[in-house]
């Protein structure tokens, strides 16, 4: 789906037979343990830290919010806050997508494995232009907007399909997480990309270790570390056999015309490729497992919304927009200074590193009319924020939209009585905000069709 932030650790030369990794070697990723004899806890980590955060951020979102339009976290680290800010300098030309400036202090307080990209094949995720340019003009003519038009009906498939599975288990419990998110989006993404079904298992299992790569590295204990380290390794080997695979046998609709596709006369790099294949993946599914759970969640608690929409189904498509603003699976989004830029009267130098806090933004008073109330109809022209912005915004937003809207309409239709069967659980990462578990009463199914 969304813009995650990058895998770190350099693609594997499966190619050439080697085992050792491109670039930046593993143990070079600082391990960001801020408990032995580190740096003390920052600013994000003491926000973290507060009472039910990760449940409920907004309430202490609100509070930086209030007292800080630009909030010093480190050493020339600010984050923004606001709704106007964020959403122009992820537009600003001056503000670039790459890797941070390192300085003695501050390596690692946006995103460690983030700077030790910066030796390797990035993904497009970190990327400016020209290289940003040349690779999303390759991924783009791979994935063309006719592509994503035309996969509405497999989705809408998918999706019938997943009801019926769900019918079977009626009335339930089941784990909304596993078995109502993750089937359509990781289903989608494979078969864009010719994933074979022996492999998605696996790389759903290292999803939740992936997903701790982006955090603030003042967040990221050893332990957590060589978990993200050994996941984007076998991660990484998955893609590169995939590539290998793809080039001797083409299948799936992306990645044959991905490989195929020249710019300037030349084809993606054989790193190249497995680092944005790698990226395109991540984000094809396990950002909109989030949001569609969330937006579950956020409904289930508010019965009034969820009953305004099994009346007028229609309304999904104002509601989505609106729920990923209510409770966005994208919190941060990181960003370097390449010419000087001035935000509230405060000059900021090439090289400043800004995190975007896109879960403040969102709550903001001055751009939401009561931001904190769910109103799954609002009329707004402020846009959410989590696609990302200008040059950058994400190649697969559309299709992250016909899922979410494809799979709540119809589940909502589908099942009158849904309601919750227990706690839900949250996951501990910051930059991307999402649920591990989240029991769900699925009641008796309306008939099919209905």
């Amino acid at each position: 789906m969304v813009r995650a932030q990058p895998i770190g650790t350099p693609p594997v030369d499966i190619e050439s037979g080697g085992t050792q990794p491109i670039g930046t070697q593993p143990g070079d990723l600082p391990s960001g343990d801020s408990s032995s004899g580190g740096a003390p806890a920052g600013p994000i980590a003491r926000l973290v830290a507060t009472a039910d955060y990760h449940r409920d951020p907004y309430p202490h979102l609100a509070a930086v919010r209030e007292e800080h339009r630009l909030w010093p976290i480190g050493p020339d680290t600010y984050a923004l806050t606001r709704y106007d800010d964020v959403a122009r300098i992820l537009g600003d030309r001056r503000v670039g997508n790459g890797p941070p400036v390192t300085r003695p202090g501050s390596a690692g307080t946006v995103s460690g494995l983030r700077a030790a990209a910066a030796s390797a094949a990035r993904p497009i995720s970190v990327l400016d232009p020209p290289e940003h340019d040349r690779v999303r003009q390759a991924l783009s003519a791979a994935f063309p907007r006719s592509l994503v038009a035309a996969l509405r009906p497999r989705v809408r498939a998918l999706v019938d399909d997943l009801m019926t599975t769900l019918a079977a288990r009626a009335p339930g419990p089941i784990d909304a997480v596993t078995e109502l998110a993750l089937p359509v989006p990781l289903a989608v993404i494979s078969e864009l990309l010719g994933v074979p079904e022996r492999d998605r298992a696996a790389i759903a299992a290292l999803g939740p270790a992936l997903a701790a790569n982006g955090d603030p590295q003042e967040l990221v204990g050893p332990d957590r570390s060589a978990a993200a380290r050994q996941a984007e390794r076998e991660f990484l080997a998955i893609i590169g056999r995939l590539v290998v695979r793809q080039r001797r046998t083409p299948t799936g609709r992306m990645l044959p015309a991905l490989l195929g596709t020249q710019v300037d006369g030349a084809r993606l790099a054989f790193d190249e490729l497995v680092a944005n294949i790698a990226f395109l993946f991540v984000n094809g599914y396990h950002n909109t497992v989030n949001q569609i759970t969330m937006a579950l969640r956020a409904l289930l608690d508010r019965p009034d919304q969820l009953a305004r929409l099994r009346a007028d189904p229609g309304l999904v498509t104002r509601a989505v927009p609106e729920l990923m603003r209510f409770d966005s699976p994208i919190q941060s989004i990181a960003r370097v200074v390449h010419q000087p830029v001035e935000i509230g009267g405060i000059r900021l130098p090439e090289g400043t590193q800004l995190m975007a806090l896109i879960g403040a933004a969102h709550r903001d008073p001055r751009a939401f009319a009561e931001p904190d109330r769910l109103d799954i109809a609002r009329v707004t022209a402020r846009r959410p924020l989590a696609f990302g912005g200008g040059a950058h915004y994400c190649i697969g937003a559309a299709l992250a939209r016909i899922e979410v809207e494809t799979l709540l309409a119809a589940l909502i239709s589908r099942f009158p009585g849904l309601a919750p069967a227990g706690a839900a659980r949250w996951s501990s990462t910051f930059i991307l905000r999402g649920l591990d578990h989240l029991p769900l009463e699925l009641g008796v199914p309306a008939p099919a069709g209905r």
